[in-house]
């Protein structure tokens, strides 16, 4: 692998096969590693995932005792992060009757394995976005560059302007987790390492036999897995088409388009944006406070750990209104100028090289917005077809494309089993 991109993390694990990497979650092999071992058999994961979705480089693998108790990993720039105390110490803290309650987390061996997959997911969806690499779904691309952490003006019933994000956290208890859990980057994320995760534990069920982890995953699966969860949203939600609803509503605010939405979906997007962004300044500035008090507390000759992220470190793409084509081709170009920049002055490429990708970015580029206009002018006269149909009945969809990978539906269809954490979050 090139040293372009995120980096190289070569490990011992290196020249095995899959199936022996693989075979390494196995609970009576897992067991037995210590935090290194462990942390290098994430990362040989991560390595090979990044190799097959054609990323330039590969996340570094750390372990972190600073990511919220319910949350596994999380991915910002470079850098993985996962949660210690679950898959290092094999433990997971619960909340009962408002005291927390520590207990072991028997399939940690599988959780670790579909998180470092997750997040890899993510470090993919940030290098599409940016344009490093190609997505070949145009659909899809659309969709995540709308919901990308970036602030967007929305407008309450009483005419006054709010900010709101266009990444939703989840902050509402009654149904924040399901708008974050099905916005199109993490559901895409959640489908693919799902999938991927479950392919694994049939593969090494059938050839060593079950134990208490595998019985464990799948236990997980039918409590919070997508089935489960994709059941829950319909009845909060009241449709089997909330999802692409949900991100028709991302991509109105940050593309100003008007792909129809249910009224009654958009309200609730349009408060979990604002009550996310909310918490994303508290959180940044919470944590911009508590490091400057380390700073000046810290020994200028000491050395200094690197930064973990926050949630609000991982915003990105700052908007102060909505975005336009213009917008959008400008961000494109900046993006090919960076790129050039890197690849001239990166030692591992000559010039010729460089010149020739950042040619092959720029043709990217221009085919990623050349497909948007497209995307958006359908969608328009679809948005007015459905109108013209459903006169009177305020923005049912049922034939816009809102950029799922497989489409809530299709996916309920296919079974999909596993999720990524049921509180196990990530940004």
């Amino acid at each position: 692998m090139s040293g372009k991109g995120y980096g190289e993390h070569p490990t011992k694990y290196g020249k095995l096969t899959n199936d022996d990497l693989y075979a390494m979650y196995r609970s009576e092999s897992w067991s037995k590693l210590g935090e290194q071992d462990r942390q290098a058999l994430l990362q040989e994961t991560v390595n090979r995932a990044a190799a097959e979705r054609g990323e330039l480089g590969s996340c570094e693998v750390r372990f972190s005792s600073n990511l919220d108790r319910n949350e596994a990993g999380r991915q910002f720039g470079n850098v993985i992060l996962l949660n210690r105390s679950m898959f290092v110490d094999d433990k997971k803290t619960y909340e009962y009757n408002g005291r927390p309650i520590t207990a072991p987390l028997q399939e940690s061996n599988f959780l670790a394995l579909e998180t470092a997959l997750h997040e890899n997911e993510h470090a993919w969806q940030n290098q599409c976005i940016k344009g490093t690499i190609r997505c070949s779904d145009a659909k899809q691309l659309i969709a995540f560059r709308a919901n990308n952490h970036s602030p967007v003006n929305l407008t309450d019933k009483d005419g006054n302007v709010l900010k709101g994000s266009t990444y939703l956290n989840g902050v509402n208890k009654h149904y924040g987790y399901e708008l974050y859990y099905f916005q199109s980057t993490e559901l895409a994320a959640r489908l693919v390492s799902e999938r991927k995760t479950m392919e694994i534990v049939n593969s090494l069920e059938k050839k060593y036999g079950t134990d208490l982890s595998i019985k464990g995953y799948r236990d997980y699966i039918a409590a919070s897995g997508y089935q489960a969860t994709f059941q829950k949203a319909c009845a909060i939600f009241g449709s089997k088409d909330f999802a692409r609803q949900i991100n028709n509503s991302l991509m109105n605010h940050y593309y100003g388009a008007s792909l129809p939405v249910d009224p009654k979906i958009e309200a609730l997007v349009k408060q979990e944006m604002i009550d996310s962004y909310n918490a994303q300044n508290r959180v940044e500035q919470e944590t911009n406070a508590d490091q400057q008090n380390k700073a000046g507390q810290q020994n200028n000759t000491a050395e200094q750990k690197p930064a973990e992220p926050t949630k609000g470190e991982t915003m990105s793409n700052i908007n102060d209104a909505k975005v336009t084509m213009e917008d959008y081709h400008n961000s494109l170009h900046n993006s090919v100028n960076a790129f050039y920049e890197h690849a001239m002055n990166d030692p591992t490429m000559s010039k010729e090289e460089a010149m020739q990708e950042t040619a092959q970015m720029a043709e990217r580029a221009l085919t990623a917005e050349e497909e948007a206009q497209a995307f958006f002018a359908s969608s328009e006269q679809e948005a007015g077809n459905a109108v013209g149909e459903e006169a009177g009945s305020a923005g049912v969809s049922a034939n816009t494309t809102g950029g799922m990978e497989n489409g809530t539906e299709g996916g309920a269809e296919e079974g999909i089993g596993g999720d990524d954490d049921g509180g196990i979050g990530d940004d």
